[in-house]
C-alpha cells in the first residue's frame, strides 16, 4: 500500500521550515482554512497543496513504490505594499523546494522536482490580497519496509 503521507510530509516540512523563520504561517490540505477578515488586509501567510496526478507506477525490483505528483505553494500578503515581499518568500520556497531531496524527513523517501514554476502573481479585482504561486511537478520513491 502506498503511505502518501510520507511524500507529503517531505514538501510540507521543507517547506514550512523555509517560510517559519519569515514569520510565514503555512497552512495545509483540508487543515486549516484562512479566513479573510471583512475589513480587508489580510496577514500573511501560505497554503501548500501537493497532489498525485499519476499515483503509482510499481518499480519492477520490488519493494519500492514509484510516484509522481504535484507541488504547489500559495504565498499570500496584503495588497497594495508591492511584490517584493511576496517574491522573497516565493525564492525561499522555491530554495527549499530544490534541496527537497537532501531533507531528512521522513526517512525512507526519496523525491525531486522537475521544473519549478513562478513566483507567478495572482492579483484580481479588488480582492484586499495579493498573492504568488510556485509550484513544480516532482516524482518520488517510496521504500517499503
Amino acid at each position: 500500500m502506498i503511505e502518501y503521507q510520507l511524500i507529503r510530509a517531505r514538501y510540507e516540512l521543507a517547506v514550512r521550515a523555509a517560510l517559519a523563520p519569515q514569520g510565514v504561517v503555512l497552512h495545509y490540505d483540508n487543515v486549516e482554512e484562512q479566513p479573510i477578515p471583512e475589513a480587508g488586509a489580510v496577514a500573511e501567510y501560505a497554503i501548500i497543496t501537493v497532489s498525485f496526478p499519476s499515483s503509482t507506477e510499481p518499480d519492477i525490483c520490488g519493494g519500492v513504490v514509484f510516484v509522481r505528483g504535484n507541488v504547489q505553494v500559495n504565498i499570500v500578503g496584503p495588497r497594495g505594499a508591492g511584490m517584493r515581499r511576496l517574491e522573497m518568500l516565493a525564492s525561499e520556497v522555491i530554495c527549499a523546494l530544490m534541496a527537497v531531496g537532501d531533507y531528512p524527513e521522513p526517512e525512507g523517501v526519496l523525491t525531486g522536482v522537475q521544473g519549478i514554476q513562478g513566483p507567478t502573481p495572482v492579483l484580481g479585482g479588488k480582492d484586499p490580497q495579493a498573492a504568488v504561486v510556485v509550484s513544480a511537478p516532482f516524482t518520488a520513491r517510496v521504500e517499503l519496509p
